[in-house]
């Protein structure tokens, strides 16, 4: 084994060193324990969030939102306006192909004697139609037949039943079937069938 060498120490030495490794000045030691500070801190985080700007990414989703609601709302509105219109068409048809009898008939045949004249027949001698009923609201009513118009009066009876007085006493009596058919005949059994 070798000699260790000798070391001169110097007692003023050791002061000097032991001023260099001692602190000037005392470090502060936090009496409050971590949780503290910690809960102390997150009002303050809180006060930043709710003061700094949306993200883009947050404006984007906001407007994404209000285009969806918009977008249901303009579906409702046109889903309001389309029901609308096909209720007024649906309550047009039903007007004009219902059992009321106010309107004007345009009789498509009329048969008397196993004989049926045809609206085409009625052309093929110069007529415009084989005959026609105008029916008024006020109760008055014309009648048209084979070119021949007659004024009169018409009433209606609790079974549908639909009496037609024309020409100083002649009579019709029709019915109107569920498809808007008028169904007529006279006196003298000639039957008229008129649509409106």
């Amino acid at each position: 084994m070798g000699n260790p060498e000798k070391v001169n120490f110097n007692f003023a030495d050791a002061d000097i060193i032991e001023e260099a490794v001692k602190p000037s000045e005392e470090i502060p030691v936090a009496e409050e324990s971590a949780e503290e500070i910690h809960a102390e801190e997150e009002p303050a985080e809180e006060k930043k969030a709710e003061e700094k700007p949306a993200t883009e990414a947050e404006e984007d989703a906001a407007a994404e939102r209000k285009r969806r609601i918009h977008r249901k709302v303009l579906t409702f509105i046109m889903l309001a306006i389309l029901a609308a219109v096909v209720g007024f068409g649906i309550l047009v048809l039903s007007i004009k192909n219902s059992s009321s009898p106010v309107g004007y008939w345009v009789m498509k045949e009329g048969t008397s004697g196993g004989v049926t004249m045809t609206q085409e027949d009625a052309e093929a001698i110069g007529l415009n139609e084989v005959g026609s009923i105008r029916l008024d609201k006020s109760g008055d009513c014309k009648v048209t037949i084979l070119g021949d118009e007659y004024e009169g009066k018409w009433t209606r009876d609790d079974a549908g039943n639909i009496t037609i007085t024309y020409d100083g006493g002649k009579t019709l009596t029709a019915t109107i079937d569920d498809e808007g058919i008028m169904k007529a005949h006279d006196e003298l059994m000639m039957e008229y069938t008129l649509e409106k």
